[in-house]
């Protein structure tokens, strides 16, 4: 299983500025299907690094998008994430407490959603209310959207089919 290296990151995003668009008025570079980008937190930095320095080269804005689960969310991390305006998070998870934890679950067999929504809580600053990536599994775009709306104001969610 081939992991993503900062060298290609870095050639990809080379590409991308001067080559591929270098008219574009700013850029976003997606690490989606990379794998979970938390275990490679370090690669993440590095790469975030890397944009701001080519955004001081091309005067333009380039932004690391990723989305992550929050299970290895720590203080640290967390620090790093909200307070870095270069980067767009968004969270998986796929609506209320029962349809996540059918779907998303450790290696034992115990559902993400309590962690997922503890890591929604450790963002204080502009990452607070951040993209949402819902899965649309067994629910309707009706209940994802309300789902939404509860985790990002701060209200529980309850189940009205329980």
């Amino acid at each position: 299983d081939e992991q993503l290296t900062f060298e290609v990151a870095k050639d990809a995003i080379d590409f991308l500025v001067d080559i591929y668009a270098p008219c574009a008025s700013k850029y976003v570079v997606d690490l989606s299907g990379s794998g979970e980008p938390l275990l490679h937190i370090d690669l993440v930095k590095q790469i975030v690094d890397y944009c701001k320095q080519k955004r001081n080269e091309i005067c333009k804005n380039i932004e690391v998008m990723f989305c992550t689960n929050l299970t290895l969310l720590t203080p640290e991390i967390v620090e790093y994430l909200d307070n870095e305006p270069s980067i767009i998070l968004g969270t998986s998870i796929d609506g209320d407490q029962i349809t996540n934890d059918n779907n998303r679950v450790y290696a034992n067999g115990k559902g993400t959603y309590a962690d997922i929504v503890k890591g929604l809580k450790m963002f204080k600053n502009k990452k607070r209310n951040h993209a949402n990536s819902f899965g649309c599994n067994n629910s309707s775009a009706f209940d994802i959207s309300r789902s939404k709306h509860k985790l990002s104001s701060g209200q529980k969610w309850n189940n009205p089919k329980k």
